[in-house]
């Protein structure tokens, strides 16, 4: 079996509906940009938006229950707007054959 070190969350107090605070302090700075005010999305995405990197796609089903898994068929597929999106292949031991993200997001 292998060793897990599980990480307690930045902000252990944070309930649904509060505002979230940055995970690195309210104390430094940070870059907010607004897609719709710059001339083009094009920049960040080629430079934020990495070869091969893994999403992760966060669902909810319609009862409540949550799910985050991991994806690395994922890509830019534009920049203006930005637009990111993942595929999500067939689950073999599922009877409908999806996966719980896409089950989640078909609800």
């Amino acid at each position: 079996g292998g060793r897990f070190l599980q990480v307690p969350p930045p902000h252990p107090g944070w309930k649904p509906g509060q505002r979230q605070p940055p995970p690195w302090g309210s104390g430094q700075a940070h870059v907010q940009l607004d897609p719709a005010k710059l001339d083009s999305c094009y920049p960040l995405m080629i430079s934020a938006y990495a070869p091969r990197p893994i999403a992760f796609v966060s669902t909810l089903s319609a009862s409540g229950v949550g799910n985050l898994a991991p994806y690395s068929y994922s890509g830019c597929f534009g920049h203006d707007p930005p637009i990111i999106g993942v595929s999500i292949c067939r689950n073999r031991n599922a009877p409908d054959g999806k996966k719980d993200t896409l089950a989640n997001i078909d609800e």
